[in-house]
């Protein structure tokens, strides 16, 4: 019986971007899957592009990778969603939109009020 191998190029993309156990873990994984799950209950066309699309997200994550000194410190994050958190949140979105059209206001009073006499009716 035909048992067709996952596509070449994606292999060999990630045998080139991923380096040490991850490499093998990675092809592995997506070999495993491709032969025993994909290919028999989707078909070698859906099996091909499932293979290409989990392939680049993996060399996606190369590039992607969250950068670990950026991480937050639990207790740092930010306090969970309430409806107290919200409408501070918009109070304070609102006095930062006031500032902003007062320091426009202040810098161009010209197109200020040629705003205001054309806006009248």
């Amino acid at each position: 019986m035909y048992s067709p191998m996952p596509p070449l190029i994606p292999r060999i993309l990630l045998r080139l971007l991923l380096r040490g156990d991850a490499r093998e873990v990675v092809l592995g994984d997506l070999d495993e899957e491709f032969a025993a799950y994909v290919l028999p209950m989707q078909g070698v066309r859906f099996a091909r592009r499932w293979y290409w699309r989990h392939a680049l997200g993996s060399a996606r994550s190369v590039f992607f990778a969250p950068d670990p000194r950026r991480r937050i410190p639990a207790g740092r994050r930010g306090p969970r969603w309430s409806e107290k958190n919200h409408r501070e949140s918009l109070v304070a979105a609102l006095l930062h939109d006031l500032r902003y059209a007062y320091r426009s206001l202040v810098k161009h009073p010209g197109v200020s009020s040629l705003a205001v006499v054309l806006g009248a009716p």
